[in-house]
């Protein structure tokens, strides 16, 4: 793997074909008018090609916040897998064109981006075709482009360096493959504008059969309806890769030494959890310069790495000590950015101007009524610490799964008595942070009683007096609300058994948003996906025979639901995959007993026997925290005479 920034040279190639094909596919022009035209697009390409090679070929991180580090140089090759495929980053680009449209997913900190900015300018470097595009998803957060489709951001872009790019040169480009798509960080679009930009580049992928896409997002369900995308994984970090890292970080050699010796010694095998991710391995190295142990549950990892930040020595210059900006002791500087991160986590804003971030900090000061210099509080976030970098003329998260911390910690530390208005708001954001998740763990006790025992209550209320054994279907509307819809084309293809695909179809829940059926929907989401009741179900339906095959096999020959007006159109489209996939079927009761053995009724056949079983774990932890709060705070009584004594 090249360890040196890339050269413009290397993209001449590139520049000279897509100068000619752009020129050319302007028609009844005249040869001197074809040259000026060139020449504009030659001028174009070139500083667009160089202005994001510059930008995308540097990284900052939290050791390094302010000195940008060649990306190359601290790269680790990563593995990607795909129920069918297991490929490493550099092989992935040698069979780039039998996937074309790829969604990358991973965990907070596994390396998406890095991998997203490593494959940008590696694909620069190994073809002559395309252009690759690179978008920051969270760009398209701000007001001005908020309102804009993706060809026209894609077209204001271009139009900085190529003046009168159209939108017919745009579409002209999608459609003939000219470009090729890097779209980072889904999970960083505003949760509400997320449907929007999901149909959006499904519709591209769909409509333009030569456009390359790639995308990057933290995990979530919905990807698996996104039909022209192979989803790979990106695959946790082996010993070796640590060992890898490690070695390629500029640090103190000491503390380097001492990292390899715990690795040797197990650290690896102990705390995989941590080390198999990228930030976390990082973490742990500056936790290790202050901290002897290293903590086992991921909120204290971000407590003891902020810990370490704040106090530690720049150990990149001989252990020198930076002074910091304001004199504010380790709890109030922690409770204030715990202010900051709440405020912006619940704006969905991850990039400030500098205006911006003093405005809030100041919003932070007068709500946590902590007296402190903005402007110097603002230099000890981006100098001391490391918690915001410098994106050019903005401010940023050196990593966003700081800012989730700390509005967990906001939620769980500081203020407790706003956990009931804030755990909806969590809610809505889906899986795709870990504030829900660190909460439930730095406040248990709290987060079980007001949160997690009503919600399961709530479920269970739901069903009472329902056997889903009788009727699966009746049980499912019940418990998840709205209405039930087959969804055939909506699945997901599953790694081979005994040499057959096994195809998965859904039962998609039509909510009335009115009638709170979503939000509980999303709240049964949510508790499962901490408790780990999710994995808990599939493990017990590897030991159930699951027909979906036979099912969709059934509808199709007509043997099942022969005379059914509901199915014709599934049996009408089987041979074509686009008109299935916006098949939605309306379910009723009645089929329950037909599609009993499917994958959904399996699962929620398994969920009805075990929801019951969690609710009482549940209120029995609740019962006996109560009860032991009860006696630590009672007193007894003690005798008269002994008081007046005393008051004597």
């Amino acid at each position: 793997m090249a360890t040196e920034p890339i050269s413009l040279a290397a993209a001449s190639p590139l520049i000279a074909k897509l100068v000619a094909a752009f020129a050319n596919s302007i028609k009844n022009q005249a040869a001197r008018t074809k040259q000026k035209i060139e020449l504009v697009f030659k001028k174009g390409f070139t500083g667009y090609i160089s202005e994001n090679v510059n930008r995308f070929s540097f990284v900052k991180t939290i050791i390094s916040s302010s000195t940008p580090i060649s990306l190359l140089s601290i790269y680790v090759n990563l593995h990607l897998a795909h129920p069918n495929a297991s490929l490493r980053d550099d092989d992935f680009l040698d069979q780039i064109s039998k996937y074309k449209n790829v969604l990358f997913c991973a965990t907070a900190g596994a390396g998406k981006s890095m991998l997203m900015r490593y494959l940008y300018l590696r694909f620069l470097e190994v073809q002559t075709d395309r252009l690759p595009i690179f978008i920051e998803l969270r760009d398209l957060n701000q007001p001005k482009y908020a309102d804009k489709l993706l060809h026209e951001y894609i077209r204001s872009k271009i139009q900085e360096y190529i003046e009168g790019f159209s939108d017919q040169q745009v579409h002209w480009a999608l459609k003939t493959g000219k470009f090729i798509l890097f779209l980072d960080g889904f999970d960083e679009i505003d949760h509400d504008k997320r449907k929007q930009r999901e149909s959006e580049i499904n519709d591209l992928s769909a409509r333009y059969s030569h456009l390359w896409t790639f995308v990057s997002s933290r995990p979530a369900e919905t990807f698996s309806s996104w039909e022209k995308f192979f989803v790979f994984r990106v695959q946790p970090f082996t010993k070796k890769q640590v060992e890898l890292l490690i070695s390629k970080i500029s640090y103190d050699a000491e503390i380097k030494a001492l990292f390899n010796k715990k690795l040797a010694e197990g650290l690896y095998e102990t705390h995989k959890e941590f080390l198999t991710n990228p930030l976390l391995t990082i973490m742990m190295l500056i936790t290790l310069e202050q901290f002897a142990e290293v903590p086992a549950k991921v909120h204290l990892f971000y407590e003891y790495a902020f810990e370490a930040l704040f106090g530690r020595h720049d150990v990149t210059k001989g252990g020198f000590q930076r002074k910091r900006h304001t004199t504010l002791a380790l709890d109030d500087f922690k409770r204030l950015f715990a202010y900051f991160c709440m405020i912006t986590y619940i704006q969905e804003a991850y990039i400030f101007s500098a205006s911006k971030v003093l405005e809030i900090i100041q919003q932070s000061i007068s709500s946590s009524q902590i007296d402190v210099d903005k402007v110097g509080f603002c230099s000890d976030l981006t100098e001391s610490t490391c918690m915001l970098v410098m994106d050019g003329l903005d401010y940023t998260f050196s990593h966003r799964s700081f800012q989730e911390y700390f509005a967990a910690y906001f939620l769980s530390r500081v203020k407790v008595d706003e956990f009931s208005r804030a755990i909806p708001q969590l809610i809505q954001r889906g899986v795709f942070d870990n504030v829900l998740t660190m909460v439930s763990e730095m406040n248990r006790e709290k987060f079980e009683e007001v949160w997690a025992l009503p919600t399961l209550n709530k479920l269970c209320d739901r069903v009472k007096g329902l056997d889903a054994n009788k009727n699966w279907i009746a049980y499912a509307t019940a418990l998840l609300g709205g209405k039930p819809n087959f969804a055939p084309g909506a699945h997901v293809v599953h790694a081979k058994r005994g040499g057959a695909i096994q195809r998965r179809f859904m039962i998609i829940f039509d909510h009335d948003s009115t009638q709170g059926e979503a939000e509980l929907s999303e709240s049964r989401i949510a508790l499962y996906s901490i408790y780990g009741i999710f994995d808990q179900i599939h493990g017990l339906l590897k030991n159930e025979k699951i027909k979906d095959n036979e099912i969709l096999d059934g509808i199709e020959n007509g043997t099942l639901f022969k005379n059914d007006p509901r199915f014709e159109a599934l049996r009408n489209s089987k041979a074509d995959n686009k008109a299935k996939h916006a098949i939605r079927i309306p379910l009723n009761e009645n089929d329950s007993k037909v599609l009993r053995d499917s994958h959904f009724g399996l699962f929620i056949l398994i969920e009805s026997e075990i929801l019951p079983k969690i609710r009482a774990e549940f209120e029995y932890r609740v019962m006996q925290r109560n009860r032991g709060l009860e006696s630590i705070f009672s007193t007894r009584s003690r005798p008269k005479s002994k008081r007046k004594s005393q008051q004597a």
